[in-house]
């Protein structure tokens, strides 16, 4: 997420339509979201099909259904429900229709995330879990622990914190092996959430820290007001109403 904006619009311009998917992804994650929707639907608008070169970098899957799941996040965080809930839905239907796993992986993973984001608890334990089906058959293990940090924080808010934070903490474990660092900030403020449900508030709020951190290093500011709302009631639940509204 830090790479210089005018490095990536070289990319996109040297690369086509294509080239949009890499500086809009980018961009996401730098909270600019109206550039990261104007340049999905541009990916969208030129797609042919089938993975771009300029895309070898994302182990080639769907141009179309990668730009579609991102586009739900970011029509979600723009305020467009109806339209990211389409845009998820039209991923998952074109990763089905091409038998593309990889693509299938991706587009569960951020239908599981929608949901999330949309606090539908059993659609996101869902859609998780059928993408850590598809994830452990072949091996993808980046969006295994995407899969597993969101079923371990819906297992805990169905009712069971301590089997659901074990997972959780499981998958971060297994997204730090691979070396990413990308949506720790929203991860870390998962993890909170969900050891303050198991009763750990210490653990909790040092959770909170670590995802300001990481935001603070990486530059990754799409979900700040998210990690400030779960500051805030930590801090309600810790009886400091006061200092929780300087974060909320």
């Amino acid at each position: 997420p830090t790479r210089r904006s005018s490095d990536l619009v070289a990319t996109a311009e040297g690369a086509g339509h294509s080239g949009h998917f890499p500086l809009g992804s980018s961009l996401f994650h730098l909270g600019r979201l109206a550039e990261t929707r104007a340049h999905m639907e541009s990916v969208l608008a030129g797609d042919a099909g089938g993975p771009h070169p300029a895309l070898k970098l994302f182990a080639g899957p769907d141009i179309a259904v990668f730009s579609r799941s991102y586009l739900s996040h970011v029509l979600w965080l723009l305020g467009n429900v109806d339209q990211s809930a389409r845009a998820s839905w039209e991923a998952l239907h074109a990763a089905q229709a091409k038998s593309h796993p990889f693509s299938l992986a991706i587009a569960l993973d951020y239908a599981a995330m929608l949901h999330l984001f949309r606090r539908e608890i059993a659609e996101a334990l869902a859609r998780a879990e059928e993408a850590a089906v598809v994830c452990r058959e072949h091996g993808f293990a980046y969006y295994l622990s995407m899969a597993e940090i969101i079923a371990g924080w819906a297992r805990a808010q169905c009712g069971e914190p301590e089997p659901g934070l074990a997972r959780l903490r499981q998958g971060l474990e297994a997204l730090r092996a691979t070396g990413a660092e990308v949506r720790l900030p929203f991860y870390h403020g998962l993890l909170a959430e969900t050891c303050a449900l198991a009763g750990r508030m210490g653990e909790a709020m040092a959770n909170i820290s670590t995802g300001f951190a990481f935001q603070s290093k990486n530059g990754e500011v799409w979900a700040s007001s998210d990690l400030d709302r779960v500051q805030g009631d930590l801090l309600v639940a810790n009886g400091s109403a006061a200092k929780a509204a300087a974060s909320y």
